[in-house]
């Protein structure tokens, strides 16, 4: 399993995953609407990429699904890396924001982790994209928070609390890599 490292643009990735200046979104040139959203394109690409994995993603793959032209793709994403990190942070808007704490930090802090591999088995390219620089959308955010409000509750000191959080998150992340690799025959 190839891991995809050197992601988009940081300043053009994180001004379209938090809403600033989406492209098309304030047109003032002649001519005929954007008939796409960001929305739309980054939805086709998650539908590429699970079909076939990363290898299988590009501009005219998702271009094809949309029955544009890979040119087209750029009115609205500036490239291939930052669709990337906007398909990995809409990947990550399937999990919940928070985890009820009733039966205790220990079954939220499980049922945190349970989602998560579940994520990545349905979405397993998301397993290819390195988190050595988190993409820091809003999505992904909202996931290490609700992981952070389950683990506040153990009354660990923050620095214990950040280790703790890393620790389950490569945890998971790491055991949903093995079962995919099985899954596709990869390991045996």
């Amino acid at each position: 399993m190839s891991i995809i490292a050197g992601q988009g643009d940081a300043a053009r990735s994180l001004a379209l995953l938090w809403g600033e200046g989406e492209a098309g979104s304030e047109r003032t040139a002649p001519g005929p609407k954007p008939a796409l959203s960001v929305a739309a394109v980054v939805a086709a690409a998650v539908e590429v990429a699970d079909e076939g994995g990363i290898a299988a993603l590009s501009m005219r793959a998702v271009a094809d699904r949309l029955g544009r032209s890979s040119m087209a793709l750029y009115t609205y994403v500036p490239g291939k890396a930052e669709l990337l990190d906007l398909m990995y942070d809409r990947a990550h808007a399937e999990l919940p924001g928070a985890y009820p704490q009733d039966d205790g930090w220990r079954a939220a802090a499980t049922a945190w982790a349970a989602d998560l591999r579940a994520l990545y088995l349905r979405h397993p390219w998301l397993l290819q994209v390195s988190y050595a620089r988190p993409v820091l959308g809003p999505c992904e955010q909202r996931v290490m928070e609700a992981l952070a409000g389950v683990l506040f509750a153990t009354g660990l000191p923050a620095s214990t609390l950040r280790a703790a959080a890393a620790a389950l998150f490569d945890l998971v992340r790491g055991g949903a890599r093995t079962r995919a690799m099985v899954r596709r025959g990869w390991l045996r």
